[in-house]
Parts: C-alpha cells; sequence; structure tokens
C-alpha cells in the first residue's frame, strides 16, 4: 500500500471535517499526523488511528 498516499487521504478527510476544503484553506497547512507519534496528544493519535483506516477502506476500494 502506498504510504503517502495512505496518510495523505487521511489528513484531507481530517481537513474536510474541520472545514479546511479547498486547497487554498490548506496552502499554509502541513499534514499533523507525520509528526512522531510521541509529539502528539493521546487523543489525536486515536484520531490519527481511526481516519488511517477510513483511508485504507478508500485504498482497498479503489484498487478493486
Amino acid at each position: 500500500m502506498n504510504e503517502s498516499a495512505r496518510y495523505r487521504l487521511a489528513w484531507l478527510m481530517w481537513c474536510f471535517d474541520q472545514g479546511y476544503r479547498t486547497p487554498e484553506d490548506r496552502a499554509l497547512m502541513t499534514n499533523w499526523m507525520l509528526e512522531p507519534d510521541d509529539q502528539q496528544h493521546p487523543d489525536d493519535l486515536v484520531e490519527k488511528e481511526q481516519l488511517l483506516r477510513m483511508a485504507d477502506e478508500v485504498l482497498v476500494a479503489m484498487a478493486e
């Protein structure tokens, strides 16, 4: 599985949920999911894992 696409898709889903829906909205943002786990809040780690699982579902469906 393409890890780069996986993390990008998960981050884009998070951005959409947060209201950052256009490329311009996200222009100055970085993908927080790529930060080391030990620098993230425990709640963010839970959300990260959930989003990555959802991204996996999308990527599997696209590969079919």
